[in-house]
């Protein structure tokens, strides 16, 4: 009887550590940037929303425009980073953002916006993760502001691309309104 307990038991525990591990797994459009720490005298945000706050974002949103409250109800999550680079911490901040885009290029994302000005400096890179029904399931934005900041944006959930498109018309976004690519 207490083998059955043991084998009853370390069942049990296997199922629940199973659980456990699905439910923490992220989602397919995330991407870990990993942490920033600010450095004195330089800009520095941080914003994390998660699906909770963005589903009370999309109520409020919803009385003044319920196209973007659609949007925002289905997102599951939202990071931004902008940190000032000092002297110190340059080289390395831009070599992590060069390898998050390597990274992203290497798991199947598709960079649709790419955009370099060699007078100020300013890099540019978009990408989309989308899965086979053109439903984005991620969105990446990356921005170097001449060597003296950094930008990371990650927005994780299901939106189509016509209302990613949509809403760059309604906002006066064009590069947002030109997402709305037709399929190949």
């Amino acid at each position: 009887m207490t083998t059955s307990l043991r084998l009853l038991g370390a069942s049990a525990l296997l199922v629940l550590s199973s659980t456990v591990s699905l439910a923490a797994s992220p989602a397919p459009g995330y991407v870990d940037f990993g942490k920033f720490a600010p450095a004195e005298d330089k800009q520095f945000v941080e914003i994390e929303l998660d699906g909770n706050l963005l589903k009370l974002a999309a109520k409020f949103a919803g009385k003044e425009n319920a196209e973007i409250a659609q949007v925002i109800a289905n997102l599951e999550r939202v990071r931004v980073n902008v940190m000032g680079l000092p002297e110190e911490t340059r080289s390395a901040t831009l070599d992590k953002v060069q390898s998050v885009r390597e990274t992203l290029v290497t798991q199947g994302w598709k960079r649709v916006v790419a955009v370099r000005e060699p007078n100020d400096g300013a890099d540019v890179a978009i990408f989309l993760k989308q899965d086979r029904d053109e439903v984005v399931q991620g969105l990446v934005i990356t921005v170097i502001d001449g060597g003296n900041e950094a930008v990371l944006v990650n927005v994780v959930g299901n939106v189509k691309l016509e209302q990613i498109a949509s809403l760059g018309e309604r906002l006066n976004i064009p590069k947002l309104a030109q997402l709305n690519l037709p399929k190949d």
